[in-house]
């Protein structure tokens, strides 16, 4: 027995269209996929996607971060085996200006080799004076570096704007204009 697909009534075998309504009797098409379905896997197909991007951002920071922290510090204070300091003028500035007296217990009559940039070189009568900055703006507080008169030939390679490196015993940080140091030596 067959049924008809429109009316369902009983139509028997061999007849290709419903002798009571007229409907043609081919078999149906598949009926397609609802666009609802399709829909909710696009949706879920984004949000993977948007989960997967979320947890690379989050492992990429992470390795940075890993990274950042296994550089080593360049305004780090290092005290070498001999007694002497090794830090930059950044933070030597940075020490006596956040605490002096923190700073003058630390560094006060310690030889300290500290890196920055060349803000003036003076010639005196009895020494000669190089001014240390950051490398930041001119004119901020410096480290006043007091040479022998026997340090001409080295003075006369520094060049205003450029970084160099020297090593003083350090005086007194609480000078207004910044931190006094003595007895210094250029660091080739």
């Amino acid at each position: 027995m067959r049924y008809c697909i429109r009316c369902a009534r009983d139509i028997g075998e061999g007849h290709e269209y419903c002798p009571h309504c007229g409907t043609p009797q081919k078999s149906p098409l598949p009926r397609p996929v609802p666009a609802k379905k399709k829909a909710i896997w696009f949706k879920i197909a984004i949000i993977v996607g948007i989960v997967l991007v979320l947890i690379i951002a989050v492992c990429v920071s992470m390795a940075v971060t890993v990274y950042e922290d296994s550089k080593p510090n360049p305004d780090a204070i290092i005290h070498n085996a001999n007694g002497s300091i090794t830090t930059t003028a950044k933070t030597l500035l940075k020490e006596f200006n956040d605490n002096e007296i923190r700073a003058g217990e630390m560094f006060n009559e310690k030889r300290v080799s500290f890196s920055g940039c060349v803000e003036s070189v003076n010639d005196m009568l009895l020494f000669s004076t190089v001014h240390i900055n950051n490398c930041g703006i001119l004119g901020s507080k410096t480290i006043k570096a007091i040479f022998p008169t026997s340090a001409k030939k080295d003075l006369a390679t520094l060049v205003k704007g450029n970084k160099a490196t020297i090593t003083c015993t350090i005086v007194d940080g609480g000078n207004i204009m910044g931190v006094l140091a003595k007895e210094c030596l250029v660091n080739r």
